[in-house]
């Protein structure tokens, strides 16, 4: 039996029905739009890896570092940002701050399961192998190694993941412009998109795909927290921890977290 006891102030929604489940069948709609509009960048990918490829640019030590510091912000950055807001908010006593990172951690490991299952499955050969075979596809030959993994970028699932959730999270919480928001979210994630193809890593369809994924990701992830707001991952992460009550029964301490 479970006693849930209340703190003084909260506004934490209890519904009877309980949350309903993550994924709807409208989203298959709107994945598939997403999807859609990521498949216009595979006619421009030999085009481009080639451009990049034989561009100068690629010899500047200072882009090279640049690239090389938007790289380490896909990861470890976006691995590192959501368990860390998330605990700094339960540290500092900053319920909101929580609620965010949780959010962040959760976009980002949807997107990444994600990303991870089409990796494996779709076995596409990264340009550097072969800057002219961007259709270099084989079931399942993501097992046999790195080379084979390029689609789509798990880098940029992972910072857009962030971005999206990021934005939605601060135009709930501050309103105002969300275009502001998405500049200051989504830029940094973009680069981060442009330093894979920078390195040959991934062709422009890979990071397109990965950027649909993760704003996908992270838009599902604050709409279904926010309009349920009881679900079990909440309960347990942000409303407190099981304490022992009177004999046979456990009492749920809720924290003051007013979820919205």
């Amino acid at each position: 039996m479970l006693a849930v006891a209340l703190a003084p102030g909260s506004t934490f929604a209890q519904t009877t029905a309980g949350p309903g489940p993550f994924f709807e069948a409208r989203d298959a709609w709107i994945a598939s739009a997403y999807v859609g509009a990521a498949a216009l960048a595979f006619p421009f990918d030999e085009a481009i890896a080639v451009e990049i490829q034989a561009s100068p640019l690629r010899a500047t030590s200072s882009l090279r570092r640049t690239s090389r510091a938007f790289d380490l912000l896909g990861v470890p950055g976006t691995v590192i940002l959501g368990p860390g807001l998330y605990g700094a908010g339960r540290l500092l006593d900053r319920p909101e701050m929580a609620d965010v990172g949780l959010h962040v951690t959760e976009a980002f490991l949807v997107a990444e399961i994600l990303t991870g299952v089409l990796k494996y499955t779709a076995g596409r050969s990264r340009p550097r192998r072969d800057v002219h075979a961007p259709f270099d596809f084989r079931l399942f030959r993501g097992f046999e190694g790195s080379d084979y993994k390029a689609f789509p970028s798990g880098h940029t699932s992972g910072a857009f993941a962030v971005a999206a959730t990021l934005a939605h999270e601060m135009e709930r919480l501050w309103g105002g412009s969300p275009w502001l928001y998405g500049v200051v979210t989504y830029g940094p994630a973009a680069l981060v998109g442009f330093s894979r193809m920078f390195d040959n890593a991934h062709w422009t369809s890979d990071v397109v795909f990965g950027a649909a994924i993760g704003a996908f990701s992270g838009w599902k992830v604050v709409k279904y927290n926010h309009e349920n707001p009881d679900n079990r991952v909440n309960r347990w992460f942000l409303a407190g921890s099981i304490t022992p009550g009177s004999p046979g029964t456990f009492r749920l301490a809720v924290l003051p977290v007013a979820f919205r």
